[in-house]
C-alpha cells in the first residue's frame, strides 16, 4: 500500500499512504501523485525536495514498535499523514514509507539473488522517512512529530553527504529548468 507517482490514475482528494516511486510515468511534463492525492506537479519538481545545501536525515522505527489497538489504525494513519503533509508543505520531505512483511532478498556482487536478509537479526526496520533539514535539532523535532503520530519512538541518523551525487542532482535540476 503506498502512494505512487503515476499519471494513469484518476485523481481524488484523499491521501492513503506514504510515497513510493512508480517508474511508469506517461506524461513527461506533469505527474500525478497517486489517484488518491490528486496533485499535479511539473516533472522536475521531484528534484525540488532535494536541497544539496542541507543535510539529509533518516528517521526510522523498528518493525513491531507501533503497538496500539487495531481499531485505532485509521486515526494513527491520519495523524502520520498529517505529519507528512506538514513536512511536504515545509519543503523538508524527501521520501518515506513502511515495510509490509519481513521478506527480503540479497543481491550479491556477482548478481545472484537469494531470499533472506544480509544478516539474521531480531531487529528489522518497520518504516522510515527521509527529510532534508538544516540541523540535527530540526531532524529531532520532525522525529518527535512522527513519534507522536505513529505512537512509537523514532531513530534519527544523518545520511552521509555525497558531493558527487549532489553535483549530479544539481546538474539535472538546472538542465530541466
Amino acid at each position: 500500500m503506498g502512494i505512487k507517482i503515476d499519471s494513469r490514475q484518476p485523481r481524488t482528494d484523499s491521501f492513503d499512504s506514504f510515497c513510493t516511486l512508480n517508474n511508469s510515468i506517461e506524461d513527461p511534463q506533469h505527474i500525478t501523485l497517486n489517484h488518491r492525492v490528486g496533485v499535479r506537479v511539473p516533472h522536475n519538481a521531484l528534484y525540488l525536495s532535494y536541497n544539496v545545501a542541507m543535510p539529509h536525515f533518516l528517521i526510522s522505527f523498528n518493525n513491531g514498535d507501533m503497538n496500539f489497538p487495531e481499531a485505532e489504525l485509521p486515526e494513527v494513519g491520519r495523524a502520520a499523514h498529517q505529519v507528512v503533509y506538514e513536512a511536504i508543505d515545509a519543503g523538508v520531505w524527501v521520501f518515506g514509507g513502511g515495510f509490509q512483511g519481513y521478506e527480503s532478498n540479497v543481491v550479491y556482487s556477482d548478481g545472484s539473488v537469494h531470499t533472506g536478509p544480509l544478516a539474521v537479526s531480531d531487529v528489522q526496520m518497520g518504516g522510515f522517512s527521509i527529510i532534508n533539514v538544516a540541523s540535527e535539532k530540526e531532524a529531532h523535532a520532525w522525529a518527535a512529530k512522527i513519534a507522536t503520530a505513529c505512537r512509537c519512538s523514532q531513530e534519527v541518523r544523518r545520511i552521509m553527504e555525497d558531493p558527487e551525487q549532489e553535483s549530479a542532482i544539481e546538474a539535472k535540476r538546472h538542465s530541466t529548468n
